[in-house]
């Protein structure tokens, strides 16, 4: 009977990996250090992923403070499409301060947050998307 049992669980196994994979987060990095194209500067790291939001088609973004002390992040975002275009809004750079060893991560409940922006704002749809960065991505330590 504990053969059978132990048979079963391994059998189970390859299942609990599939829907793990279905439920785990897809977050892309958007974060390129210019200095060696690494991702993340100095333990700071921006990710983002596609989504549709109250029927708007959204990038949500995840900006991730691996130091032990809170930081200023600031960036400007840029939207790369199918055809080759770089889309970006004028204006100053977002900027958000994150606690020590912490996430700020958008939510489709706050769309007026910097962290979840539509894309009808840069003129385009999902179906001409191809990626997003954060540029101009810098940070200062706060005390």
């Amino acid at each position: 009977m504990k053969k059978l049992y132990f048979i079963f669980i391994l059998a189970l196994l390859p299942l609990s990996g599939i829907l793990k994979a279905q439920i785990t987060e897809n977050w892309t990095p958007c974060s390129e250090n210019p200095v060696d194209g690494t991702f993340g500067i100095n333990g700071v790291r921006a990710y983002y992923q596609l989504s549709t939001c109250n029927n708007l088609e959204t990038v949500l973004l995840k900006v991730e403070n691996l130091n032990g002390y809170a930081v200023k992040v600031g960036w400007n975002d840029v939207v790369y499409t199918n055809d080759d275009k770089k889309l970006q809004l004028s204006g100053p750079q977002d900027s958000l301060t994150i606690a020590p060893n912490s996430s700020a991560i958008g939510e489709c409940n706050n769309m007026n947050s910097k962290l979840a922006i539509k894309l009808n704002d840069f003129g385009t749809d999902k179906y001409n998307f191809l990626t997003f960065r954060v540029i101009n991505f810098d940070f200062v330590p706060v005390h």
